[in-house]
């Protein structure tokens, strides 16, 4: 059980909250405090938005994000075996204060997912108060005289299910395209830490939509495996010595052959900020080929851009209905 208050309506409390400096207040006594602190892991503060400011017999007093869910809030009572009163602090203060608090080091937390939206159940309760991880081990079979390239589009969209949410602004990202081929050469921007221990290059172009809104082109130059592209639905776990890929797609492995194409579509929920979201993914694979090592040069400046760039950028390289992209020129051998 829990009891929520809105500013102003502090009956039950002995002490004020009523203004900024109350509640700065009030949370630096928490960030003093080891008692109240590990009232709470990391995982619970970042999912359920809360910070704990007072305990007392049967009882915690948490500061909220200004619109947790009551369900998430009542089922926090049942974690702590307590009723919860849940003051709502201001959403940059509690923000602030949870990568102070919580996730020091800029270290986030890695979210439980789930397949169904109706997810805060006593019985998810285990799962909840742990932090997603994937023991994924990486392997690389391929020639020491060999690089895969991998072309990859990602799309995501993401939207809050427990409330109205306005975007926070738009994020441009960056409009280098990691690498570039000819028939007969692979040429990488200057941006790509590649050297000759790099068995994966990745060009990615991203798309974001829903309450986020970002655009751009990502790479890499990977030379350990497993390769995360989204923590940690999405990662590149190990290539064969034919050059086969093996990705992992949010619970399951697929291996793709040199030369294939295939496109991954997924939707999962989870609770973040007291707040239930689900995510919509989908990820293209464009082309994956082995190029010898020789025929690839990192340049000492950034790659040209060219109009089938800016397509990619803007992610209208691909339709929705999930026809194959043009297939095209064959790898050098």
């Amino acid at each position: 059980m829990f009891d929520s208050h809105q500013n102003g309506n502090m009956a039950r409390l002995d002490w004020k909250l009523e203004t900024s400096e109350d509640r700065i207040r009030a949370l630096e006594k928490t960030a003093r405090s080891d008692a109240l602190l590990s009232t709470i892991s990391p995982v619970v503060a970042a999912s359920f938005g809360v910070i704990p400011i007072r305990r007392k017999e049967g009882e915690v007093i948490v500061a909220s994000f200004p619109r947790a869910s009551d369900e998430a809030l009542s089922l926090l009572g049942e974690i702590m075996d307590a009723e919860i009163e849940a003051v709502p602090f201001e959403e940059k203060l509690m923000s602030h204060y949870l990568s102070k608090i919580y996730l020091q080091d800029g270290k986030g937390v890695n979210f439980q997912t789930f397949t169904s939206a109706d997810f805060l159940t006593r019985e998810n309760i285990p799962t909840l108060i742990e932090e997603k991880k994937e023991t994924i081990r990486g392997r690389c079979h391929l020639p020491a005289d060999r690089v895969v390239l991998c072309d990859i589009s990602f799309r995501s969209f993401l939207e809050n299910l427990d409330r109205p949410e306005e975007l926070a602004g738009y994020e441009l990202g960056d409009v280098n395209p990691a690498y570039r081929r000819s028939a007969s050469r692979v040429y990488v921007d200057s941006s790509i830490d590649y050297d000759d221990e790099t068995s994966l290059l990745l060009r990615e172009s991203y798309s974001y939509r829903g309450v986020e809104f970002r655009n751009g082109f990502r790479g890499a130059a990977v030379s350990s495996l497993p390769h995360v592209i989204h923590p940690s639905e999405v990662q590149i776990v190990s290539i064969g010595s034919g050059a086969e890929i093996t990705f992992y797609i949010y619970d399951r492995l697929e291996t793709v052959a040199p030369g294939d194409t295939h496109t991954w579509k997924m939707n999962y929920y989870f609770l973040s900020f007291g707040n239930r979201y689900r995510r919509e993914i989908s990820i293209r694979l464009h082309e994956h080929w082995s190029w010898p090592r020789q025929a690839i040069s990192r340049l000492d400046s950034d790659l040209p851009i060219r109009p089938a760039d800016l397509r990619r950028w803007f992610g209208y390289d691909w339709e929705e209905d999930g026809t194959k992209p043009v297939a095209r020129s064959r790898q050098a051998k």
